[in-house]
């Protein structure tokens, strides 16, 4: 049994400010709830990595003079923000490489090509006070 929701069409009259109906008497629609209603067929099989045999991870990433360890921050041409570098996947046989990584301010779980790559994000070093030297 499908649960349904019954809506009155009323042609946008507002009867509630004394608007009266002129012609044939409302229609009633029923529309099934969202959590009844069947769900898409999709064809994508998710296959985790680790059991696909084309897929290689790499869990570090040398770049320029830095080897990035996953937890590292670091940023890509085109994008706002930080980004926490979690794996480096490589497809064998579409020989696609990228970047799988966490956006920390949103939760968000991104992939990117490796070659938009833009730098590592170092802690920023609070400066030394001289110390002054009296004679």
């Amino acid at each position: 049994m499908i649960r349904c929701a019954r809506i009155v069409v009323t042609d946008y009259l507002d009867l509630s400010i004394g608007q009266e109906w002129f012609g044939a008497p409302p229609e009633t629609v029923d529309i099934p709830y969202r959590s009844d209603m069947p769900k898409k067929k999709t064809n994508k099989e998710y296959i985790p990595y680790n059991m696909n045999e084309n897929i290689h991870v790499y869990y570090e990433l040398e770049f320029l003079k830095d080897v990035i360890k996953p937890g590292d921050k670091i940023t890509f041409k085109g994008m706002r923000g930080e980004f926490v570098f979690i794996l480096m996947a490589h497809n064998s046989e579409k020989d696609v490489t990228w970047i799988d990584c966490t956006n920390p301010a949103t939760g968000e779980y991104r992939s990117f090509y490796v070659d938009r790559l833009k730098s590592v994000v170092r802690a920023k070093k609070s400066r030394r006070k001289k110390q002054l030297v009296r004679d």
